[in-house]
């Protein structure tokens, strides 16, 4: 359709809520600038005659473009040439971020047009369409700005662990968007798109620590007079590394960072993946699942009675609530653990359940001892429950790193032995840590360091 707009010599669009002489019934307030189909019917046609309820000529597409410009967002440059690819994708979606449309992948196709993508319509989909239709256009488009989305605050799936994380669920995501411009090719920022089973790699410089940094995006934020880059909240799975895996942080919004920040601060630089959705989806829970996040074993006994069957669900469910009781009664019952299961209830500080999975033999990785963060009593316990020497290790850099003297301790206690080169990346303003290496012998004194 958006072709046909395009190639067309006249078109004309009739606002039957718009009457000339009405204050309250003029342009800005017709309901054709809400929906979602009518943005490809405004942009596409090189000519449109716009008409009132009494079939009266408003204006022109050429005549209103101010006004034009006023009531949608969309540049009277676009407008004029009919061109949306001036505009960032980012831009583009914000022209559609306050519209509306009778069917949800709707959303997702009357778009299709404005940023040149040919893809199925499959009604039925749901939110989906959306989702792929960002698929579609990251294949043809380096533009960083498609991430510069923002969760709804008033969104019921803003948490970090649930929903769609680095693709956006809808074009009200882009809202705040239009001042999201990309840096030319030719910055050292920018980098390549590609997009597999396991997630979305982009080339980032990273800011701050490994549990909680800033993915820096190639992107300007016009508003800032193109003074700040646009930054995502990222969590890193798996440690810093050249293909780490991190998640975007749901519940918080876009970061603007000064160049000061970023050359100062720069913290990595390579390929991360991003992973597309949340850690473990939407919940949709059985009977059984239901009972056992509440704790209730007496019914959970009743229904497994009455020929429910027991698998890993309600126990990871279980795990994550802290529900120690229902967690020794489904490992009595045979359902056996495993590393995802420990992980939720580390995330959920839950050390009881904590040892008695690891009594199960299940043994905790690099990912389980990130959701610890800096809770000492569960970071032991993944400790003494397996945790290799590499992750120990791991951790006691980073916390040499953070200048963390309580998680350092910890570290030394259970193996971990600095380095030279570790050593050198000691803050001269952690006195604290700096007394701690001192005082177990590491070379370390008032003035630095004086060797291994």
């Amino acid at each position: 359709m958006y072709e046909w707009y395009r190639k067309s010599t006249l078109c004309f669009a009739y606002l039957s809520d718009v009457i000339s002489d009405d204050p309250s019934h003029t342009l800005e307030h017709s309901r054709w600038f809400t929906r979602g189909w009518t943005l490809q019917e405004l942009i596409a046609p090189s000519i449109i005659v716009f008409l009132d309820q009494s079939w009266q000529e408003i204006g022109t597409k050429a005549t209103l473009q101010h006004h034009l410009s006023y009531i949608t967002g969309i540049p009277g440059k676009v407008l004029l040439d009919s061109d949306p690819s001036t505009a960032s994708i980012a831009q583009r979606m914000s022209w559609a971020s306050t519209r509306q449309t009778t069917r949800l992948e709707d959303q997702a196709y009357c778009l299709m047009g404005i940023f040149g993508i040919n893809m199925p319509m499959l009604y039925g989909e749901g939110d989906r369409a959306f989702q792929r239709l960002q698929e579609q256009i990251l294949k043809t488009s380096d533009d960083h700005t498609i991430f510069a989305w923002e969760v709804d605050p008033a969104s019921s799936s803003s948490s970090e662990e649930e929903g769609p994380c680095l693709l956006a669920t809808s074009p009200h995501g882009f809202i705040r968007a239009r001042d999201a411009i990309p840096l030319p090719s030719s910055h050292p920022l920018v980098g390549g798109i590609t997009v597999d089973n396991k997630g979305i790699h982009l080339h980032v410089r990273l800011l701050g620590n490994w549990r909680n940094g800033i993915a820096i995006l190639p992107c300007r934020d016009k508003a800032s007079g193109m003074k700040s880059f646009l930054g995502l909240q990222v969590r890193d799975l798996s440690g810093p590394s050249e293909t780490g895996e991190f998640f975007r942080k749901m519940n918080n919004s876009l970061v603007r960072i000064g160049d000061g920040q970023v050359d100062a601060n720069v913290h990595y630089i390579g390929r991360i993946c991003i992973q597309r959705k949340g850690r473990f989806g939407t919940r949709h829970y059985s009977p059984l699942t239901k009972v056992a996040e509440e704790g209730d074993v007496r019914m959970l006994e009743t229904l497994v009675e009455k020929g429910a069957r027991l698998d890993k669900q309600p126990l990871a469910v279980a795990a994550a609530q802290g529900q120690k009781p229902t967690v020794r009664w489904l490992l009595n019952r045979g359902v056996r653990p495993d590393l995802r299961i420990l992980q939720g209830a580390v995330k959920g500080g839950h050390v009881p359940v904590v040892v008695s999975l690891l009594k199960q033999g299940v043994r905790p990785d690099r990912a389980a001892l990130m959701w610890a963060g800096r809770n000492e009593e569960m970071v032991r316990v993944l400790f003494e429950g397996g945790a290799s020497r590499e992750d120990v290790a791991h951790l006691g850099l980073m916390s040499l790193v953070d200048g963390d003297e309580g998680m350092l301790r910890l570290c030394l206690e259970f193996g971990y032995l600095p380095d030279k080169v570790d050593l050198e990346m000691v803050k001269g303003d952690e006195t604290g840590v700096l007394a701690l290496l001192f005082e177990t012998g590491l070379g370390i004194g008032p003035l630095g360091i004086k060797g291994v």
